[in-house]
């Protein structure tokens, strides 16, 4: 016989007291936590102590954690007695919660009396929620609850009709369904179970209409759980999803025709989206859900991004070949943003595509090339024109109709001298005859080289091809003049009056107001009608968009046309006299267009008017100007070289704008190529954090320019001697100490004019 076993004393650790001022966090834990037993007691201790509203509220909470507790584990009638307790400690009432109590604890028949007696009592909204819980008990196979109900109730009238509707659904009738829920009326405690159903019908074929049905049903609605996996599937994009239960998992995946196990597959990719290590470590363990091929296609693209897996991947799938090896390295690069690397990795899969006249190979020779080009124009410093060049021309041999390809390397070749620029454009008018674009481009080259009737042609053919097209007519207009200048300048005065007319016949009012009237007056001074020339000329500086602009009009067109020395000062002194009036913005951006119109064509005549403008061009520092302007401003000064000016207009731009990288750079430019003064310590430390800025932003254009800056301001003398650039110019020409080749070199570039134009070769430093 088994002895028996001596009983352990219970432990009282916890029935120890608990101070009154620790009772609200203790219950608030145990509310956490999920003790509702515990937190029950040390509520009704809180609110008997001191009936507070707030400790009453915590109290509720804990009976109706309580109830669901007891009744997930089928305990209705140990709940029911539990909610009973609520009522007399905390003062109020749930019917709905009630009732279902009363109907999960089998008290059916005591259930549908007491309703009936209350129902005219309940308030609305409380009449509603436990009409259709006796609605939704009904329809979940309880019928026996009928008998109980007073004939006519629409609790029993409507039931046929809305069981009926429910089986005609489970069983696939669509069409019966809608002819019973019409028979449910917008009174009935089954209406939202119609627009359930309804939505529920109308899920596969139109999911907006099936969404407008389910919106319809009030959230204290006890059908909406009808619809709560439909609502998943339709408010989560795929990979995501709602906090369901078990069942409603199962209806969603029901619904997507997925298994369980496929369901779990899923999951477990979302779960690991984040992170392609982990993914592709999941993937491999579970192949059966995916084919080889796709597995393989699935898990090539992820070593992009977790390099590390490759010794896996090929003991799993087998090696690499050359061309998808070395894409796999350039896209990992371009991921961790390293470019250049990434440039030569593509290079190097380039080499791995099949020699041949395959056309399919031969555009993915052309798109890595191009590709190429764009890593390096993202990359920071990379501004090698000639490699992007070859680049691009050597694409075109693989696929040459492309336009994009053909205008960017037209606008490398700009960098790269003039003949070069020309003989492309060329190519580009062969490959495209009829492209307004190229035959634009066409129109320029010829009229910046002086072939004024190819222009012409050109410009007539685009004309052909889009009559109303802007730029056509004023390439073309800019064709007649400078061919009638030509002329002029040859003494062929008549051809040149034909010009002139002929350029005024193609103008509709949209080229600059006053030039082609000054210019073909300042052609028949020259031919001797100095009358008419003077009187047409006048008309034209009327015309021009102010005082100023029009002399200045005067003054270039007369320079263009080479008059005299001592014809010219009639045209200078009346500039001089307009500058000494104030401009107003719209002037001063009117003439600052036309500084650039003319600095393109004669650069140096431009400059010999620089100090008579100067002065009025300066006094517009009290204009009230916007970002643009300035910019607009400074850009077209530096291209002018009016160094002076453009210290002041950017040293002011930066006062107002200091978060400006292109601000920074156009003051410092200015002065360093003004001449008046070092570059200080405390300049060029900003100028370097307007760099970082600039990066930061992805400001390219910033970029460049102050890199350029900065290598230039390094050998210059600009530097003062002392602080960090002084000092990092010391240890740049000890470097240098025992290279004559080298330093001979720099000290013959450093003693050209040019200097500070010059282009520096980056790797030979």
């Amino acid at each position: 016989m088994a002895k028996k076993r001596k009983k352990k004393a219970r432990s009282r650790k916890g029935r120890k007291h608990v101070p009154a001022s620790q009772l609200p966090a203790l219950g608030e834990k145990q509310l956490r936590e999920g003790k509702f037993s515990e937190a029950v007691k040390t509520f009704r201790q809180l609110t008997e102590a001191n009936d507070d509203k707030r400790w009453r509220s915590f109290h509720r909470q804990a009976y109706q954690g309580r109830i669901g507790q007891l009744l997930a584990k089928g305990m209705a009638k140990e709940a029911l007695a539990i909610y009973r307790n609520m009522v007399d400690y905390c003062q109020t009432e749930n019917p709905s919660l009630y009732f279902s109590l009363l109907l999960k604890g089998g008290y059916a028949e005591k259930a549908v009396a007491l309703f009936v007696d209350l129902e005219e009592s309940l308030a609305k909204t409380a009449g509603q929620m436990v009409a259709e819980l006796f609605a939704a008990y009904l329809l979940s196979g309880h019928e026996q609850v009928l008998r109980f109900l007073p004939d006519g109730h629409l609790l029993k009238s409507q039931f046929p009709s809305a069981d009926m509707a429910l089986q005609a659904y489970c069983d696939g009738n669509n069409g019966n369904v809608e002819d019973h829920l019409r028979k449910i009326t917008f009174r009935s405690p089954y209406r939202n179970f119609r627009l359930a159903l309804k939505g529920m019908l109308a899920f596969e074929e139109d999911r907006t209409a099936a969404e407008d049905c389910f919106a319809k049903i009030p959230a204290t609605s006890i059908f909406r759980k009808m619809v709560i996996p439909y609502r998943s599937i339709i408010d989560y994009p795929p990979g995501k999803s709602a906090k369901l239960t078990s069942r409603e998992q199962q209806v969603v995946q029901s619904l997507q025709g997925i298994s369980k196990s496929t369901a779990r597959f899923i999951e477990g990719i979302t779960a690991r989206q984040n992170n392609a290590v982990q993914l592709f470590t999941f993937l491999v363990g579970r192949q059966k859900f995916l084919s080889g091929h796709k597995l393989r296609d699935i898990c090539y693209r992820l070593l992009i991004h977790a390099e590390n897996k490759y010794v896996n991947f090929v003991r799993i799938f087998g090696e690499l070949d050359y061309f998808q090896y070395n894409r796999m390295l350039a896209l990992g690069g371009e991921v961790d943003g390293d470019y250049w690397e990434a440039c030569q990795d593509w290079q190097e899969a380039f080499a791995g595509i099949p020699a041949g006249d395959d056309p399919q190979d031969n555009l993915r020779k052309a798109l890595i090339l191009r590709h190429c080009v764009e890593l390096l124009e993202r990359e920071d410093g990379a501004f090698d024109y000639e490699q992007r060049a070859e680049m691009l021309e050597k694409s075109l041999e693989y696929d040459s109709g492309d336009l994009s390809c053909w205008l960017k390397l037209l606008d490398l070749a700009a960098h790269d001298g003039r003949q070069r620029y020309y003989k492309l454009v060329n190519r580009m008018l062969a490959e495209f005859p009829n492209n307004v674009e190229v035959l634009l481009r066409g129109v320029m080259a010829a009229v910046d080289r002086g072939a004024y009737k190819k222009a012409g042609k050109l410009a007539d053919k685009v004309l052909q091809i889009d009559p109303i097209n802007s730029k056509a007519k004023q390439l073309l207009i800019d064709a007649h003049l400078e061919h009638g200048r030509k002329l002029a300048r040859q003494g062929k005065f008549v051809l040149a009056v034909k010009e002139c007319q002929a350029a005024a016949q193609d103008n509709n009012g949209n080229y600059v107001p006053g030039v082609l009237e000054i210019c073909h007056g300042l052609i028949l001074v020259l031919a001797g009608d100095k009358d008419a020339g003077l009187t047409l000329h006048e008309q034209g500086v009327g015309m021009a968009d102010n005082l100023v602009s029009g002399c200045f009009q005067a003054c270039m067109e007369a320079r263009l046309l080479q008059y005299s020395g001592k014809l010219l000062k009639p045209f200078d002194r009346r500039l001089k006299d307009a500058c000494k009036g104030k401009p107003e913005v719209r002037g001063l951006l009117d003439f600052a267009a036309l500084l650039q119109r003319y600095g393109a064509k004669e650069k140096q005549a431009v400059q010999n008017l620089r100090p008579i403008v100067t002065s009025w061009l300066a006094s517009g520092l009290k204009l009230d100007l916007d970002k643009g302007a300035y910019l607009q401003l400074c850009a077209i000064l530096q291209q002018q070289n009016y160094f002076e000016l453009l210290t002041k207009y950017g040293k002011k731009a930066d006062k107002l704008w200091p978060d400006s990288p292109l601000f920074v750079f156009y003051y410092l430019c200015g002065k360093s190529r003004a001449g008046s003064k070092k570059i200080s310590n405390r300049e060029l430390d900003r100028l370097e954090d307007m760099l970082e800025l600039a990066e930061l932003q992805h400001d390219r254009k910033s970029v460049m320019l102050i890199e350029e800056l900065l290598k230039k301001l390094l050998f210059s003398g600009k530097i003062s001697p002392n602080g960090a650039m002084g000092n990092a110019l010391s240890g740049f020409l000890e470097m240098f100490e025992n290279n004559e080749t080298m330093r001979d070199e720099m000290l013959q570039i450093m003693e050209s004019e040019d200097f500070l134009d010059a282009d520096f070769d980056d790797e030979k430093w």
